[in-house]
């Protein structure tokens, strides 16, 4: 009985190995968001190191078979660890230090979306600094992130931006726009006990604000549509349709003519699974997978990406339709990029500048259908000195695009005065 014992075990392991080398390995995990391992190639300098033993086991892990199905399993009883309040369940995340990783812009786009020979697409990414939350709650199919509220943190920010109106003047109209998570929309009165935290700091930011400052009330903008499709249920971002929400506020503030959604071409990308799936594991949420739904202006658009002010820049897309599944919000301007510039058919001479986090990618693309150029940087990557960027191409209109946990970070606010003050 002990022989045939080990004999199975032993055939077991054999079959296993045979299968493994068998089976086809693949390049990256769309589900995972990031490259898999490949095999290292053989060296005598890297076993003694110990490298290549790392990288085999890495490799082997990657590529074990059946790993989805076992994921899958896996993730099941991960969630078991979730603390469940009736039917609502609370994931408790690994709190981490809340500071950027400093890297080149050319290596650190959470989501920098490439069009390769082949045309798939590579992805690049990195943590964003909102995204350090403690806590995720799963309620009705849908992940919600926590957020907390806290006046003081607004100061750096609010200070800064007071401080471009005093520097810019009336050579230039700023805005600001606080885009709500969907905290107050979605999270359950068990956990919130009626409280609307994002409403009460965006009334705390706007206060903060000069009155110079014209403020976009976006939260009171999404409210009539929160039963829409303005949140992804497993990602962390709005969709194409609450940042048109958003937009369509902002043309009234702003007296442009209204954009109608009519005018728009609406698409989709299918199979979408995000950013607190892909934190979570949920079972829930990945039956529960979103679709991406983009809507094209109708405009001829002219589109470059800069990594710095002083490059000539390459040839973009406004958006990136070879996007699909998992990289589904890439679809958005392509990703995040330091510095980019929109040039419309719009010939009104006018021009807007936008600071934004990656929630103004679903944004930014709709300017284009109302101003001659548009730039957008994304505080996290752009390198340069914005007086010297609207001096050189006339910008009259700027805009400080965040979501309500940027505008709390510190970062947010060191990244804008340093705008101001780079060589």
């Amino acid at each position: 009985m002990q022989r045939i014992t080990i004999g199975a075990f032993l055939c077991t392991l054999l079959s296993g190995g045979i299968l493994f080398m068998l089976t086809p390995k693949e390049v990256m995990s769309i589900d995972e968001k990031r490259a898999l391992a490949q095999i290292p190639q053989f060296s005598l300098e890297a076993v003694f190191k110990g490298t290549y033993f790392q990288n085999l086991d890495s490799f082997v892990a990657d590529n074990f078979i059946y790993r989805k199905q076992l994921s899958e399993i896996a993730a099941f009883l991960k969630m078991l660890r979730g603390s469940p309040i009736d039917d609502i369940q609370v994931i408790v995340q690994e709190k981490k230090p809340n500071i950027p990783v400093e890297k080149s812009p050319l290596e650190t786009p959470q989501l920098k979306m490439e069009l390769v020979s082949n045309q798939t697409t590579v992805e690049k990414f990195e943590n964003e600094p909102y995204e350090n939350v403690e806590s995720i709650i799963i309620f009705k199919g849908r992940a919600i992130q926590m957020i907390g509220v806290s006046e003081k943190s607004l100061r750096p920010l609010s200070k800064v931006i007071n401080e471009y109106k005093e520097q810019f003047g009336n050579q230039l109209k700023i805005y600001f726009m606080a885009f709500p998570i969907g905290a107050d929309f979605y999270l359950p009165k068990k956990i919130t006990r009626g409280a609307q935290k994002e409403r009460y700091l965006i009334d705390q930011m706007h206060a903060q604000l000069s009155e110079d400052i014209i403020k976009v009330d976006v939260y009171n903008a999404l409210v009539p549509h929160q039963d829409d499709y303005i949140y992804f249920k497993t990602d962390h971002h709005w969709t194409g349709l609450g940042a048109y929400y958003a937009f369509d506020a902002f043309t009234k503030v702003a007296q442009l003519e209204g954009l109608p959604l009519s005018s728009l071409t609406k698409k989709t990308i299918p199979n979408y699974l995000g950013s607190l799936y892909q934190r979570t594991e949920s079972p829930t949420l990945r039956a529960s997978a979103d679709v991406v739904e983009y809507y094209k202006i109708p405009n001829s658009t002219k589109t470059t990406i800069y990594n710095h002010v002083k490059d000539s820049g390459n040839k973009a897309s406004l958006y990136a339709e070879y996007a699909r599944g998992s990289l589904g919000y890439g679809v958005f301007l392509g990703g995040d990029f330091p510095l980019m510039k929109i040039t419309s058919d719009i010939k009104n001479g006018q021009k807007i500048l936008v600071i934004k986090d990656s929630y103004g990618n679903a944004f930014a693309p709709y300017l284009a259908s109302r101003y001659e150029e548009t730039y957008v940087i994304d505080y996290r990557y752009f390198k340069g000195n914005i007086k010297q960027l609207i001096q050189d191409n006339g910008i009259q209109n700027m805009i400080f695009a965040h979501n309500t946990f940027v505008i709390q970070n510190p970062y947010t606010a060191k990244q804008a005065r340093q705008f101001l003050n780079q060589n």
